[in-house]
């Protein structure tokens, strides 16, 4: 069976698995909350990233996209690593003007992570 693991920033978005659940019944849909989103301050044109040298400490975002590339990465050592991971964050009222931004924002941040990451492998990068 595959695994969908949902990355879930709100109380709302927890709902989200149980009703994919009933719409995909040969996936199992893991849902996870951690206590961190991006979206609830007025997103930087350009991501501020602690890897890429433009933030001082490491970023919320960061941190919610080393969950989200831990959640994929070979292993694990509790449970095998997600077929596909999905994160779900409300893009705030504060960022309604531009929702691309959030979108640039994550893939940046993913695209960092994987750069910068001491991984322990060339296969485990990949």
């Amino acid at each position: 069976m595959k695994r969908v693991v949902l990355l879930v920033t709100g109380q709302t978005e927890k709902a989200l698995g149980a009703s994919l659940q009933r719409v995909f019944p040969n996936v199992e849909f893991v849902v996870r909350q951690p206590w961190i989103g991006f979206t609830s301050n007025p997103l930087p044109e350009k991501p501020l990233l602690k890897c890429l040298g433009n933030a001082p400490g490491e970023t919320h975002l960061e941190k919610l996209i080393e969950l989200l590339v831990g959640e994929v990465a070979p292993g694990r050592k509790n449970e095998k690593p997600a077929d596909m991971v999905i994160l779900v964050d409300d893009l705030e009222l504060c960022n309604v003007g531009w929702p691309e931004r959030a979108t640039e924002h994550v893939r940046t941040a993913v695209r960092a992570y994987v750069e910068h990451h001491p991984w322990e492998n060339a296969a485990s990068r990949d």
